[in-house]
């Protein structure tokens, strides 16, 4: 059938659920997106629409657990930042450098210079097999499943019984004489803390007992190679400890994560050269369109109602998470808290790639399927409609950059040969649909126009923020491919904290400023 016919046969579904006070039971479940110009988009329709599933994801398989444990602990719901090149120890849990981990092509050429420079940054990876990063390491802990917390909390009494925190970031006891011991508890009133919080109280509830005997029959690893590990890491500066999917794909993981990340803060790597930080945002020019202007009666009845997901995530069944893919398919199937009617994938496969892949195949063969991909997938093959997507080298896409060096930078995806075939990207379709919604809902669409009116508006932005390449709008993003802005705006130098103030890091920050911008 044509795109038109596609399109209005999707819409007309969807206008009846509005109709009939459904607007719920239509669903948007997203995968590998990037940004404003794609699942950027999933947002104000979902506002518009009346549902609140247009943003499901697969974090609770991804990342949850990992910006979890950093938002407890320093108030960053993301990723890190890494200043790989000036690190001269990585204690790696879990991350697959070398396999997997993002940006990986930085990676590869990180991998070089640091292995090969003087002095030599020293790798220590623990993981639960022997991996290519392990295998390129300079000490490959084999850890069982499960138990890098363990681990982690055993280095960190090691590096405060024997001395070796960062005094400067986390302070001292007051008479200087340390009483960090284990088993013994201490008194939160003889130790002064900078930039941690709770220390004491941590080591006395418990990193007193987590000794690396304690930790060894746990975790499988000798506590001979616990203690070498923890000294090496403490003792060396810079140091920086990394953790993703491997710690924190668990029951526990947000624990983990929380013991892993917690390491940071006592060799004083936060925000310090040759440590993490957090990704700077591209300073996109805004859509000169409010979709709270465009929300109708159904729309503002829904945000009302705060229907519940049907993933059920940030109820009290999963107050933490994100996303919880895993239980979409199976609460459909129990209409727990409801069946849902319509089911449209962008760039995600849960037939293949979800837990139970059987319970999903029964759950879509009641519902009316949209999938929207280049491939041809295994969810595609329980579909009413595909709606055939561009490939990558086909798009003209924005890219702002994962967590990478810290300072902000956004690619730009342009189309490299023209589609092939009848394609369209995801976010033209969505607007093309949105446009055949009644209501406000359609002339926000209209006025939207496309995805590259959007990728127009966003690099409006550069007009005031010119990259360092000259990068001052769409016709300048397009040839250059990338906007970027040197350097880092803050750092962390011997405990005290510094703003970039155009010639270096010279301008003192307050502690209402630290926690403004960074320790929030």
């Amino acid at each position: 059938i044509s795109w038109n016919e596609a399109l209005d046969t999707i819409a007309a579904r969807l206008n009846v659920l509005r109709a009939k006070g459904e607007a719920h039971r239509f669903a948007l479940v997203i995968g590998r997106g990037w940004g404003a110009s794609d699942v950027g988009l999933a947002g104000p329709f979902g506002k518009m629409f009346g549902t609140p599933n247009t943003a499901l994801g697969h974090s609770s398989m991804c990342a949850d657990a990992s910006k979890r444990a950093k938002i407890s602990l320093d108030g960053n719901y993301s990723y890190n930042s890494y200043d790989y090149k000036n690190t001269n120890y990585i204690l790696n849990f879990g991350a697959s450098f070398l396999e997997a981990f993002r940006p990986y092509n930085n990676n590869m050429q990180t991998w070089g210079y640091i292995r090969t420079n003087a002095p030599k940054t020293r790798v220590t990876v623990v993981d639960v097999r022997l991996s290519t990063t392990g295998a390129a390491a300079d000490r490959a802990l084999l850890i069982k499943s499960g138990t890098d917390g363990a681990l982690a909390l055993a280095i960190a009494h090691v590096i405060l019984t024997e001395g070796l925190w960062d005094r400067r970031f986390v302070g001292d006891f007051v008479d200087g004489v340390n009483r960090f011991r284990a088993g013994d508890t201490i008194d939160p009133a003889s130790f002064s803390e900078r930039w941690t919080k709770g220390l004491i109280e941590w080591w006395n509830e418990e990193l007193k007992d987590r000794t690396p005997k304690w930790a060894a029959p746990i975790t499988t690893i000798a506590e001979k190679d616990i203690v070498a590990t923890a000294r090496e890491f403490g003792s060396t500066r810079p140091a920086m400890a990394l953790f993703e999917r491997g710690p924190t794909t668990h029951t526990n993981g947000t624990y983990n994560g929380m013991c892993i990340h917690a390491l940071n803060a006592l060799v004083g790597s936060m925000f310090a050269e040759g440590g993490l930080a957090y990704q700077m945002g591209t300073p996109y020019g805004k859509i000169p369109l409010n979709p709270d202007e465009f929300m109708d009666d159904v729309a503002k009845e829904a945000a009302a109602k705060k229907m519940p997901r049907i993933d059920r995530a940030k109820t009290k069944d999963w107050p933490l998470v994100s996303n919880v893919i895993q239980e979409i398919s199976v609460n459909h199937l129990k209409g727990n808290p409801y069946k849902l009617d319509t089911f449209m994938f962008y760039y995600t496969n849960p037939t293949w790639s979800a837990p139970e892949a059987k319970v999903w195949e029964e759950a879509l063969k009641d519902v009316f399927v949209i999938a929207t991909s280049p491939f041809l997938s295994e969810t595609a093959m329980f579909a009413d409609i595909v709606g055939p997507d561009h490939t990558y080298l086909e798009r003209l896409q924005d890219a702002p950059t994962y967590p990478f060096q810290g300072w902000p930078m956004a690619a730009l995806r342009v189309p490299a040969v023209k589609p092939i075939h009848d394609t369209k990207a995801f976010g033209d379709v969505l607007i093309e649909i949105g446009k055949r919604i009644k209501g406000p809902m359609g002339e926000y669409y209209k006025k939207l126009g496309n995805t590259e009116n959007v990728i127009r508006h966003l690099a409006k932005g550069f007009e005031q923020n010119p990259g360092d390449n000259g990068v001052n709008s769409l016709e300048s993003w397009m040839e250059k491919g990338v906007w970027y802005k040197k350097p880092y705006l803050w750092r962390q130098i011997s405990g005290e904290f510094y703003e970039w103030d155009g010639v270096g890091y010279r301008k003192p920050m307050s502690p209402e400023d630290v926690k403004k911008h960074l320790l929030k």
